[in-house]
């Protein structure tokens, strides 16, 4: 029974991963073609990434105070309403309020997830389902923005929104199925605030995990501000269309889970701080590349080169 519950839980984990990025994708080539405007898809990542932030210790809180099955069903159907709701929108500001509370849902049922993992196998077999998980979190990470791109190609907006909803229905229908109830980890007396800043506490006292984090958010950060200029990238200067935006973003992803599943675990402990280092510059470079073409010193001598052999223009 446990390895069916299991089984259920990586289902619905990625179908969560493939649905947000789904949506996301969807939400971004809306915005650029109908606003055409940075600020606009930057204003969509915020709306959606920013509740993640903002309510991380409460919906952690709630993960341990309630079953989580019941947290992540609950927040599923919400997340289902949302993305009909969007799905019959158009304009901006409606959006992004939809897209705030479609994040909110997300920021719930996450940590739900996570509690949902030990209450299916014994301590013995966690590891090999957290891998599972995990993998299974990749697979959507990976697959969402290309399907997203295919299917705004072949439905515009509406259709991608439309199987995202379905899907949080289906992952409300494989949760409900979970068959382990999850213990309350928080005494009754418990201080929740005080449990909430336990975790940033830990951090700013270590003085290596408060250089590690640092060193996290700088390169996120300015990793992610390219985010909202590479739809327009895509569409318009390689004109690669939906489905070529999607599969720039799958790329990424598909990336990352050959980093993260096959080559982290074979860098040594002592070696880590070397490797994170060279898989910075190396995320700089890619990042970098493609762009060079678009930069004016290396396009001119290409020109100067073609004028040469086409001869001068004449009126």
């Amino acid at each position: 029974m446990r390895r069916g519950n299991l089984e259920l839980l990586v289902g619905a984990v990625f179908l969560s991963a493939l649905g947000d990025w789904l949506a996301l994708t969807a939400l971004t080539l809306h915005l650029e073609e109908s606003t055409g405007s940075g600020l606009a898809v930057s204003a969509l990542f915020i709306a959606l990434w920013s509740p993640l932030v903002v309510f991380a210790g409460p919906v952690g809180l709630l993960a341990d105070r309630f079953d989580s099955r019941h947290v992540v069903v609950l927040a599923s159907v919400a997340q289902a309403v949302v993305a009909t709701a969007l799905a019959f929108t158009g304009s901006l500001s409606p959006l992004l309020v939809l897209t705030v509370l479609l994040g909110t849902a997300n920021a719930v049922s996450q940590p739900a997830e996570f509690a949902l993992i030990p209450t299916v196998v014994t301590e013995a077999r966690l590891p090999v389902a957290n891998a599972h998980v995990e993998t299974a979190r990749f697979a959507g990470f990976a697959a969402g923005p290309l399907l997203g791109g295919i299917l705004v190609g072949v439905g515009g907006t509406r259709l991608p929104l439309l199987v995202n909803a379905a899907s949080f229905l289906a992952i409300a229908a494989a949760v409900a199925l979970v068959r382990q109830r999850p213990e309350k980890a928080v005494e009754a007396d418990a201080e929740p605030l005080g449990r909430a800043r336990d975790g940033i506490v830990f951090l700013g006292g270590d003085r290596i995990l408060r250089v590690v984090m640092l060193v996290a958010f700088a390169s996120l950060l300015f990793m992610t501000a390219s985010a909202p200029a590479e739809v327009f990238f895509a569409k318009e200067f390689l004109e690669v269309g939906d489905a070529g935006f999607g599969a720039l973003w799958t790329s990424w992803f598909a990336g990352m889970a050959v980093g993260g599943l096959l080559l982290a675990s074979r860098v040594s402990t002592r070696a880590l701080a070397g490797a994170a280092l060279v898989a910075i510059v190396v995320q700089s470079l890619s990042l970098a590349a493609p762009t060079l073409p678009l930069v004016f010193w290396l396009r001119s001598p290409a020109t100067s080169w073609a004028a040469r052999r086409t001869g001068p223009r004449t009126c």
